[in-house]
């Protein structure tokens, strides 16, 4: 049975707009779980949905696997060490450990809300997004959906209290929050040395979505010039994305 491939549900490839996407997945913790599928050699049948609302708790990515369905991209990945003890991170120390946690909850809890306000609040990149989430539905339907989604994310960024500031001060935010994950990488290939962890993996949802996909904000040049962020990018592209990117 453990042959058995996992069946990833998830938001279809890179939302592709005007071939301006070039990511294997526009959410961070799809990109998140994938990238650890790959990581670690598990066979996987990607399903696409792009409505949330038909996934558990409205939450998109989730798997199946042997009977079980099981949401939130976190939930995913211990479930996952338990079916393939292979892919824990046993090798780290108790303060690597720590800081992966650490880090995890920086980028899960907080960068998240500075890749939402990029897209669904500065006015640039909801221009963007819009076009992306109008494409192919119905004009009044897709104006209602499209409307409402916001909403929802204003609400999420108001809880995050990123609409009381001013976007220079949110993306300030966003850059101090990349400042800390650069310390971390330092000059090693991947976050704890020459081997990928959970931590490689989540930081390239996240670190993947801000450089590239289409949202014209400063955090991408602070990637681009904090250079092993941007080479940490591309060597995870390289070894487990080389064929899933639009390079226009």
């Amino acid at each position: 049975m453990e042959n058995q491939p996992v069946q990833l549900c998830q938001f279809g490839r890179g939302w592709r707009v005007d071939a301006h996407w070039r990511l294997p997945n526009g959410s961070p913790f799809c990109l998140k779980v994938e990238t650890f599928l790959r990581m670690h050699q598990i066979s996987y049948q990607l399903i696409v949905t792009n409505d949330p609302r038909k996934a558990p708790h409205s939450k998109l990515p989730f798997i199946n696997y042997q009977g079980q369905t099981i949401a939130d991209s976190q939930r995913i990945i211990e479930f996952l060490w338990q079916q393939f003890p292979h892919c824990k991170d046993d090798w780290l120390t108790k303060n690597e450990l720590a800081n992966t946690y650490a880090l995890r909850m920086l980028m899960e809890r907080h960068l998240i809300g500075i890749i939402a306000y990029s897209r669904f609040k500065d006015p640039a990149g909801w221009a963007i997004m819009r076009k992306a989430r109008l494409k192919g539905l119905p004009p009044i339907l897709g104006q209602f959906i499209v409307g409402i989604m916001q909403k929802r994310i204003h609400q999420f960024l108001r809880c995050q209290e990123l609409l009381e500031i001013s976007q220079n001060d949110v993306y300030r935010q966003g850059e101090r929050d990349l400042d800390v994950l650069s310390q971390q990488l330092g000059s090693t290939p991947y976050f704890f040395g020459d081997k990928p962890s959970l931590l490689d993996a989540v930081a390239f949802g996240f670190l993947a979505n801000l450089l590239w996909d289409p949202m014209p904000t400063s955090l991408k040049q602070v990637i681009r010039s904090q250079r092993n962020l941007l080479d940490f990018c591309e060597r995870m592209r390289e070894s487990y994305y080389p064929n899933d990117y639009w390079r226009n």
